[in-house]
């Protein structure tokens, strides 16, 4: 996209370089025109993010949906207005019209797209329910085994970490939430608000996302401590298919529900 719009830059200040009013009405129209489709490719490729995450609810996909196809609507009205323009009065006007649009888009763009983060976050920190049934699982081994060994403080690091990183997620809906209650509401005065609150999220997801990693990394620690304990005992195969089996079974439970 930005190869094409270079292009064009390139032709147009060729045109304004040779004085050619003719070329430089039409590279100035083709730049236009270039720069909306590149905005509609980017809005069009956030809305099947959207569309494709599991965890972002039905209704809060809908309405982001239907912003996005509104402010392709208006893209889309705007580059009718372009092909239309015969002189350079109207092009300066169209163009205004675009860059005020891009301004505006900014921030609907990094809102949405936090939504989208946070619900992949989201499926990450659901994954701590599966690292605390392989800890389960890998401590009922160890005992059925015979294998004593101390991993207390082990296991108190890692529930902390998986409660950390529920609390954070949690946290970061929480302002996302209220970001996208400012932002239906349309008032001009709210916008930094709304951008603050975007920012705090985006830290917060980040700190969600940390913690399960550290927890995913102390029940290595876990793991590997109780193969030193007895090297001949393999666990970690056990646990994967027993775990696994739970999980399937919990989620034929939940379609049947």
């Amino acid at each position: 996209a930005k190869d094409g719009l270079n292009d064009e830059r390139k032709k147009l200040k060729e045109a304004r370089d040779n004085k050619d009013e003719k070329a430089v009405l039409e590279h100035s129209k083709a730049y236009l025109l270039k720069t909306a489709d590149v905005l509609i490719s980017h809005l069009e490729k956030l809305k099947a993010k959207v569309q494709e995450s599991k965890n972002i609810a039905d209704d809060r996909e809908a309405k982001i949906v239907a912003e996005i196809d509104a402010q392709i609507a208006e893209i889309n009205k705007i580059k009718a207005e372009v092909q239309a323009a015969t002189t350079k009065e109207q092009i300066k006007e169209d163009a205004k019209k675009l860059h005020d649009k891009w301004n505006k888009l900014k921030h609907l763009i990094k809102l949405h797209s936090e939504v989208v983060v946070s619900a992949r976050v989201e499926g990450i920190v659901n994954r701590g329910l599966v690292l605390e049934k392989k800890l389960d699982h890998v401590l009922t081994k160890a005992k059925e085994k015979g294998i004593e060994v101390n991993v207390s403080v082990e296991i108190n690091a890692f529930s902390e970490k998986i409660a950390i990183s529920r609390e954070k997620h949690k946290q970061a809906q929480a302002k996302l939430s209220e970001a996208l209650d400012l932002k239906a509401k349309g008032e001009p005065e709210d916008s930094e608000k709304i951008k603050a609150l975007v920012d705090e999220s985006k830290a917060l997801l980040k700190e969600s996302r940390d913690a399960i990693k550290s927890a995913h990394d102390i029940l290595k620690t876990i793991v590997k401590k109780i193969k030193e304990a007895d090297p001949k005992a393999d666990i970690s195969a056990d646990v994967e298919i027993e775990v696994a089996q739970e999980i399937a079974e919990s989620a034929a439970t939940n379609v049947t529900a």
